[in-house]
């Protein structure tokens, strides 16, 4: 069953975009511990990580991990970092968007980390104590502090299994940026759409709600997509003072901070003093506290 699995997982990662048939420019290192030994419930699994690091011994950064078992009982899919730390991967681990991907992958049967920069915490009881894993707690234990997103797989060959390993996958494979053509983006979209509810980006009610949330919100999408009329309605919803520019390859300090300037009206040489946009904000923010 391990290998069969294992074998998916490669059929699945090219679907993706992935790319493993070289020395040289190979998107993931499959990295594996299924011995007799260790199926055992002593620190069994297989899975891939970054193409830097090392074939073999502690890693770096995000990856996704399986956690089998024998006798047909129940195995744990994950999102991980390796036990050597962060290396590349903490700016990622920070966005926000990265939590909320990983949320939706997991049912009553999962666990999702409130913070994934924090690689100090170990699982809750209300997971690791689950009767179906009991079989895995010496291994969930070993690995505990640094799993950020996992899901109890109670047959990883039926459909509702591998639905959920894909997925894993997937998103695994879109914040490594595997896909390169539009097939492989589909392929993704196809694997995460059944965790997915209809995408609400676009509506200002919610994106107004976790702006007051957050505090800050980034929009992101091709041009023409209406982020800029958007982001002006959830303004206006707001009763807020809109400050708009535009970075281009010639936006400078002296446009977005201050900068010093001719004086164009003067008959003499001079220069005056010009806030750039960011400075006018805050000075506005300064003068209008409400």
């Amino acid at each position: 069953m391990i290998q069969e699995v294992r074998d998916l997982i490669k059929e699945w990662a090219a679907e993706f975009g992935a790319k493993n048939d070289n020395d040289f420019n190979n998107s993931y290192i499959e990295r594996k511990l299924i011995d007799e030994k260790a199926l055992k419930d002593n620190g069994a699994f297989f899975g891939l990580i970054h193409p830097e690091e090392e074939t073999s011994g502690a890693y770096h950064d995000y990856s996704f991990v399986i956690f089998p078992t024998e006798n047909e009982k129940p195995w744990v899919a994950s999102f991980c970092v390796g036990s050597s730390n962060f290396k590349r991967d903490y700016e990622l681990a920070s966005r926000p968007g990265l939590r909320r991907l990983f949320s939706k992958l997991i049912d009553e049967n999962g666990h999702c980390s409130t913070d994934f920069t924090n690689i100090t915490s170990s699982l809750p009881t209300s997971f690791s104590r689950n009767p179906k894993i009991q079989h895995l707690s010496q291994t969930l234990g070993k690995y505990s502090q640094v799993i950020n997103c996992c899901q109890i797989i109670d047959n990883p060959l039926n459909e509702e299994g591998k639905k959920y390993i894909k997925g894993f996958l997937a998103a695994y494979a879109k914040i490594r940026e595997w896909p390169t053509n539009p097939q492989h983006r589909k392929a993704i979209s196809n694997a995460l759409k059944p965790f997915l509810k209809e995408d609400t980006v676009n509506d200002t009610d919610s994106i107004y709600k976790l702006l007051k949330e957050r505090k800050f919100v980034i929009l992101q999408g091709p041009p023409g997509t209406g982020k800029t009329t958007l982001a002006k309605d959830i303004a206006t919803k707001s009763s807020s003072k809109i400050f708009f520019t535009q970075f281009h390859a010639e936006t400078s300090y002296s446009d977005f901070i201050y900068g010093i300037r001719p004086d164009l009206n003067s008959s003499d040489l001079s220069y005056e003093g010009t806030l750039g946009i960011l400075a006018e904000a805050v000075l506005f923010a300064r003068d209008n506290p409400s």
